[in-house]
């Protein structure tokens, strides 16, 4: 995930590189997720997800760190900051000014209502400040790829291991609660900081995407649920 880093619309990038969060963890993180979904509502647990995520009914996500929620009209004017930063967003979409902003981001707040989910707001679970955006998604402005997932943090926060608690609540969501079967992400060859993150979460390497100029990753819902 870069710095500041917001979501790569993938209109022009199907993953956006990114400099590293943690140490080894990128500014930016965008995943693409191909999938299959059930509806079932199976349960299951796994060291892998240990960071006490807790499913809340208000479609809100707690990690170690982070309050991940359901974007508000509210937050437009903290994440276009970040949007906005080309420092940032250097491997991704950036917008040019807030009415952009908006758009973007309530597009992808509808989604919702259309396929069940969408990105949260990501905040500090201590003090609610928003810090960054992102999650589980279908992109409506390249669709055609199914669920996937990205996020952007505003860059006073990198270094926290806050990319990798977000990455690991949006597979655990997306196998527990969505009951996806595969999970996919693409990163440019030259994103080490991504491709590590990735690595990190249990991906592995499938393919080069000569298409979209991304190496292919994956990881299925049989890697962290018992049968």
């Amino acid at each position: 995930m870069p710095p500041n880093s917001s979501l790569s619309s993938k209109l022009t990038i199907k993953l956006a590189p990114v400099d590293p969060l943690d140490n080894d963890l990128l500014h930016f993180f965008h995943l693409i997720i191909s999938t299959s979904c059930r509806k079932e509502s199976e349960q299951f647990s796994h060291p892998f997800f240990a960071s006490s995520i807790k499913p809340m009914v208000s479609m809100e996500l707690i990690t170690q760190q982070l309050l991940l929620r359901p974007f508000q009209k509210a937050d437009v004017e903290p994440l276009f900051q970040i949007q906005r930063d080309q420092e940032a967003m250097q491997f991704t979409f950036n917008v040019q000014n807030m009415e952009e902003s908006e758009h973007y981001l309530t597009t992808h707040a509808e989604q919702r209502d259309i396929v069940g989910f969408a990105p949260w707001t990501v905040c500090l679970k201590e003090d609610k400040t928003v810090i960054g955006w992102g999650g589980l998604m279908e992109d409506p402005f390249d669709p055609g790829y199914g669920p996937e997932v990205a996020y952007f943090f505003n860059k006073g926060y990198w270094g926290k291991g806050l990319g990798t608690e977000l990455v690991k609540a949006s597979i655990d969501y997306g196998f527990r609660q969505l009951k996806l079967d595969v999970i996919g992400a693409f990163a440019r060859p030259e994103n080490q900081a991504s491709i590590r993150v990735l690595e990190k979460c249990g991906f592995s390497y499938k393919s080069y995407n000569t298409i979209i100029e991304r190496n292919y990753y994956q990881i299925t819902s049989d890697t962290i649920r018992p049968n």
